[in-house]
């Protein structure tokens, strides 16, 4: 009976120490945030806000432009969940004439609109004027224009 279980134990070992190993190589979920955004200078009166959230610079300009529901009203705030971990842009614009685009006179945008980090700009905005990192943030102000 002896030999049987110096036999065992080397099994027995081998498998304690593959088990925890194999435990400890599962990767972590995933997690995902929760970013306030809050529009300074919105008039609700004047027109529905749209938004876009960007995660990269190949999609920007590119990705078409949401209509948000606030989480306030009166006050232009919203929330965006779910965010993995990374580098994001936001661009809004308050759609004053109803026709779902942001309108332009000779490359000049007509109708207030923002982004992220509120850059002073000479012309149209680039990721780098725009981005900023998450979780970093918890919440941004845009000013519309």
């Amino acid at each position: 009976m002896k030999k049987h279980i110096h036999f065992l134990r080397p099994l027995f070992i081998f498998a304690l120490i593959w088990t925890s190993s194999n435990q400890a190589q599962k990767p972590k979920p995933a997690e995902n945030y929760d970013l306030m955004i809050i529009i300074d200078n919105y008039n609700p009166k004047q027109g529905k806000l749209y938004v876009a959230v960007y995660n990269n610079e190949k999609d920007f300009y590119q990705k078409k432009m949401m209509k948000i529901n606030l989480v306030k009203k009166d006050q232009g705030v919203f929330v965006v969940s779910g965010l993995p971990e990374g580098n994001y842009a936001v661009m809004v614009m308050q759609d004053t004439n109803g026709n779902g685009r942001l309108d332009f006179n000779h490359y000049i945008p007509t109708e207030p609109y923002g982004i992220s980090n509120n850059p002073q700009l000479a012309g149209p905005p680039s990721w780098q004027d725009a981005v900023f990192k998450v979780p970093g943030k918890k919440y941004i102000h845009i000013t519309l224009m």
